[in-house]
């Protein structure tokens, strides 16, 4: 793929690449959902020792299959895309594609590694997806309540709250986003 530019560069000079998945990178990709776990952006399920095997074949068969297999057993298209900088990996984003609610997309999880936040890449990774988008097109995303980086993104893309019942909540108690070209 072809190398993109955050808006405030990793380092000097630097461009981050956005790539398909490889093998190599299922293990950094769950090892930085398991930080983020720990800080509460993601399930703390994901800590237990039960769930993090579940994570691992979740991970694998989007590699393998471009499907993800949810816990009520339902199957979906899904895709990786991992971010590099300098050949390192930096951060990755799993969609979600044809959701039952009629949604084109949904940013099932998006986390960049620390050393690399703030730093746009997270927005770069983002706006990719928006690339691709055709007019009436829709990309939902759902946080948790300690995602509260993550929702700042999604609201200064341009994202709504669309948390059922919730409109006139702040962006910081919302809790789903969505984003329509």
């Amino acid at each position: 793929m072809k190398p993109k530019t955050a808006n405030r560069a990793p380092a000097i000079g630097q461009q981050a690449l956005i790539c398909k998945v490889g093998l190599s990178d299922i293990a950094p990709i769950f090892n930085l959902i398991q930080e983020c776990s720990l800080l509460g952006c993601f399930s703390k399920l994901y800590l237990q020792p039960r769930y993090q095997a579940g994570l691992a074949l979740q991970l694998f068969g989007v590699w393998l299959m471009r499907k993800i297999r949810l816990p009520g057993g339902d199957w979906h298209k899904a895709d990786l895309q991992v971010l590099r900088c300098q050949d390192k990996f930096a951060g990755f984003m799993l969609i979600r594609y044809q959701m039952p609610s009629g949604v084109d997309r949904e940013i099932y999880m998006c986390a960049i590694e620390k050393q690399y936040r703030g730093r746009g890449l997270g927005k770069l990774l983002i706006q990719e997806l928006f690339d691709g988008m055709a007019a009436g097109q829709c990309i939902e995303a759902d946080c948790l309540p300690n995602a509260i980086t993550m929702k700042h993104l999604l609201a200064n893309l341009g994202f709504q709250n669309v948390t059922p019942g919730q409109k006139s909540v702040s962006m910081v108690t919302a809790k789903k986003f969505r984003y329509c070209r």
